[in-house]
């Protein structure tokens, strides 16, 4: 059986990464939901209805996935967390192993 190994900073790194990607991805449906009410707003009739409704439906599918991303986000979070408490105690156990050796 192959065992897990976590390098608590390259977590770290990833959770970082991974919630920078997640503001960019919102920055850019924001972005994206501004321009298409400039361009809804340029003309009329049932093509624009149509292309509106569409629009409206791909720009929740984004949310969607952006929402999905801020949940894988957050069990990034929750390891990183967890990995680097668990570094701690085992420093402090080491650390109290050496200072009872050195009495």
């Amino acid at each position: 059986m192959e065992k897990i190994r976590a390098d608590v900073r390259q977590i770290y790194l990833t959770e970082q990464e991974l919630a920078a990607q997640i503001r960019i991805m919102s920055e850019r449906i924001e972005d994206m939901e501004a321009s298409l009410s400039k361009l809804n707003a340029m003309w009329s009739g049932p093509a624009n209805s149509a292309f509106s409704k569409k629009a409206r439906e791909e720009a929740d599918k984004l949310r969607d996935i952006c929402a999905k991303f801020k949940e894988i986000f957050g069990f990034e979070y929750n390891a990183e967390q967890s990995y680097a408490q668990c570094s701690r105690n085992v420093q402090e156990i080491v650390d109290s192993f050496i200072q009872g050796q050195n009495r």
